[in-house]
């Protein structure tokens, strides 16, 4: 949806790339009408560089993608880790909402396994890798990631990056060493609602944190 209007597409990757496009100029909303699983455990298009298979944004979508995930699955599908086996890498700065307008509340994302056990290079990250921006968790379930940091949310090592949970329920998560719900490297973490509930990890099985920054729980 922009500025009021409305497309629909049934092509997933003609979707998400509009929906890129039209981030560097106007807001833009994502509402899921089917279930979003990556083909072969790879969404292979709006990815770039370093980032794999994952759905990326870059530093020219300057303002904010929503996706309502509608009671949907977003789905990296993965059983075994792979390369920056990520579902989502937020590298710009705009934003990033998910929300989920279902009634039963089942939306949900899922599917990434991101390890360096197999001498993979990046494994910061599960369901998401904010490097930049700001990532706004609305509604819908966050679990059944793996990751060795933050297998739910990694926040990167960039004071402009924040996380806000506002709403939704991030469980289920593996990390292998740390941050099995949320890692936060540096930026802001802003906790106003939400469940963070049952993530395993060596270390902070809820929230791990290294930054310097603050983190707000209201």
């Amino acid at each position: 949806t922009k500025e009021g209007g409305r497309k629909e597409y049934y092509n997933r990757k003609q979707g998400w790339l509009y929906a890129l496009e039209q981030s560097k100029t106007t807001d833009v909303k994502i509402t899921l009408n089917a279930d979003w699983k990556a083909r072969k455990g790879n969404f292979d298009y709006g990815a770039a560089g370093s980032t794999g298979g994952a759905l990326y944004i870059s530093d020219d979508c300057t303002h904010n993608i929503t996706i309502d995930l509608n009671g949907y699955t977003i789905d990296r599908g993965l059983t075994q880790p792979v390369e920056n086996g990520l579902v989502f890498y937020i590298d710009t700065y705009g934003s990033l909402t998910i929300m989920d307008s279902s009634e039963e509340q089942t939306g949900t994302i899922t599917g990434a396994y991101n390890s360096t056990e197999y001498a993979f290079a990046d494994s910061f990250g599960g369901a998401f890798h904010v490097d930049y921006g700001t990532l706004y968790i609305k509604g819908g379930n966050i679990t059944g990631n793996i990751a060795e940091y933050g297998a739910g949310i990694y926040c990167d090592d960039q004071d402009d990056a924040s996380v806000y949970i506002q709403g939704g329920k991030i469980f289920g998560n593996t990390a292998t060493v740390d941050g099995g719900g949320i890692f936060m490297e540096n930026g802001y973490l802003y906790v106003e609602g939400g469940e963070i509930t049952g993530n395993k990890a060596q270390n902070g099985a809820g929230v791990y944190w290294t930054s310097d920054n603050a983190a707000y729980f209201i």
